[in-house]
């Protein structure tokens, strides 16, 4: 097989040209005891154009190879830094080192830098959400986006944690591409699931939320749910699972997809082999796409009863995702929840006189107001028992009046 270029003059470009095809050598060969013989066949014509194009947003690669060594195109995989995104400006931010700065003391101001390239699926969430070309930059304002929570959960996937294979790298990166249209709100779903995350509505922002270690934000007690009920349910032991297989890219095999096997030890014993299978959306990392099986089967074992109760005006505050405390006098044996009838100084008075305590141990109350000294989030105040006049009334260690 061979190809040959033909190069057309100028002044025939635009007009029709016909291609004669002679062959010039003898059809066949005998000579003596040796005969042999050839097809001669054509097989494919292209036309060539050589212009000048501009291939806006793209990557574009071109590759000379001579047919005569492949029976067909050859795949090709490149590895490419490509998008570039927003990030908190230099200031406060290097993308490279995955450093988060205080200049003076000054926490980020809400400013972005040039735009870079980085693999953290925080900012790039962010420019899904407010890129003009490919996302939802026509129909969502910026100013209605929470950067600051973006700016939280950017600062947890950088966090260095162990890679399971002796090293350390970021809790979560993001390297895809997206090559389809789909719905807007499944690749918001899709790109958030990368830190474990979701997205809603407020009401005036569209805001996220992510699965991290965090402070209960609110007690709930059989005293301020309604009829002083919690409903309980949970999965069957035997839809439980014990083995995950999670489907991720591969860097050493080109980025072909690859499965990484991981298994509950514990609940392999327990419930025997029953696997589930996950996509690890955007992942190119071996410790990251184990790191998520792991969660997966701990979600799957240990978290797997539902709560169920109503309240008044109290939990209008609380967000999708936030942390709660229970006390539940159904779970326990003794009424360990209630209400404040009065406070004054360091002294309280509680609602009923079936409470047991002792000095030492530690009472939470809940305030309407934010207690400036002890609370950062304003929900919740500990102190400790220094001493019970009756059964109702307690004397607590000094700080704020609760009021």
């Amino acid at each position: 097989e061979k190809a040959v270029t033909i190069e057309i003059p100028e002044n025939y470009k635009g007009s029709h040209i016909y291609v004669r095809l002679a062959r010039l050598s003898p059809d066949d060969l005998e000579s003596g005891d040796i005969r042999q013989k050839s097809v001669f066949r054509f097989k494919a014509l292209a036309t060539l154009v050589y212009d000048k194009l501009t291939y806006p947003n793209s990557a574009i690669f071109a590759l000379n190879i001579n047919s005569e060594y492949f029976s067909s195109i050859p795949s090709r995989s490149y590895d490419l830094k490509l998008m570039r995104v927003q990030v908190p400006s230099s200031n406060y931010y290097d993308p490279v080192t995955r450093a988060y700065l205080t200049p003076n003391g000054v926490s980020w101001d809400g400013s972005f830098a040039p735009a870079t390239w980085t693999d953290n699926p925080a900012w790039c969430f962010y420019d899904l959400l407010t890129n003009t070309r490919y996302g939802l930059g026509n129909h969502l304002d910026p100013s209605l986006i929470d950067k600051w929570e973006i700016f939280k959960i950017a600062k947890y996937c950088d966090e260095l944690v162990p890679d399971g294979f002796d090293g350390f790298e970021p809790r979560y990166t993001c390297n895809l591409l997206i090559t389809s249209r789909k719905e807007a709100i499944s690749v918001v779903r899709d790109m958030a699931k990368i830190f474990r995350g979701m997205a809603y509505w407020t009401g005036s922002t569209l805001s996220f939320v992510y699965d991290h270690l965090e402070s209960p934000e609110m007690l709930f007690t059989n005293a301020n749910v309604v009829d002083g009920n919690f409903s309980y349910s949970g999965s069957e032991l035997s839809a439980r699972k014990s083995v995950a297989l999670v489907s991720w890219n591969d860097p050493s095999e080109g980025y072909e997809r690859t499965i990484e096997y991981v298994e509950d030890s514990v609940a392999l014993l327990k419930y025997g082999y029953k696997e589930i299978e996950l996509n690890a959306i955007g992942c190119t990392s071996r410790g990251q796409a184990r790191r998520l099986g792991k969660w997966l089967l701990y979600s799957e074992n240990h978290e797997g009863s539902l709560l169920g109760f109503s309240t008044g005006n109290i939990g209008a505050s609380l967000r999708p995702g936030s942390i709660i405390s229970i006390s539940d006098s159904t779970k326990v044996t003794s009424r360990l929840g209630g209400r404040v009838l009065s406070a004054f100084e360091n002294n309280i008075t509680l609602d009923t006189e079936n409470l047991e305590f002792v000095v030492g141990a530690k009472l939470l109350v809940e305030v309407p107001t934010l207690v400036e000294e002890t609370m950062s989030d304003g929900s919740t105040v500990e102190r400790h028992i220094n001493a019970i006049e009756e059964r109702s009334i307690l004397t607590v260690s000094n700080g704020n009046e609760v009021t």
